[in-house]
């Protein structure tokens, strides 16, 4: 197992140092995940499960970013909210399928759309909000390689 230092700062002055144990992968890449989400806390705390399962995280806080990131580097899995302020999660899909075949998993906590419809528009799964670890995990599972 490999160790990591982080630092997470708190409020405007304050850091909380801590470790955290990696296993180590024996020279195989992790896969990179783009996670795209408009709250932050939430945002913050898929990403750290994401991380704790051996993935490479990438966050954009909203679908054109997302969009760009996307764009810039090579994720394995998209994983995207629906409703965002600025751009939808499906939009999102939308312009990823135009160019791109690899797995898009949309969350939602309340959708104007069904899992059907939202699979019929090309996305590979849906996670309904709230969920935890193991149904992210459950879901992943079978879209990407899991450390």
């Amino acid at each position: 197992m490999e160790e990591r230092a982080f630092v997470a700062w708190i409020g405007a002055s304050v850091a909380v140092h801590f470790t955290r144990a990696y296993p180590d992968f024996d020279g195989q890449s992790m896969s990179l995940i783009l996670l795209v989400e408009d709250e932050e806390m939430l945002r913050e705390v898929v990403a750290e499960s994401l991380t704790s399962l051996g993935f490479e995280v990438v966050s954009a806080a909203n679908a054109a970013d997302g969009l760009e990131s996307f764009k810039r580097q090579t994720p394995d899995l998209v994983l995207s909210d629906i409703r965002m302020p600025g751009g939808d999660g499906v939009s999102l899909l939308e312009s990823i399928r135009k160019s791109s075949k690899i797995p898009v998993v949309l969350m939602t906590g309340f959708s104007d759309l069904t899992d059907a419809e939202c699979r019929a528009r090309g996305a590979s799964a849906v996670l309904h909000k709230p969920f935890n670890q193991a149904a992210l995990e459950s879901v992943l599972r079978g879209l990407v390689p899991l450390a």
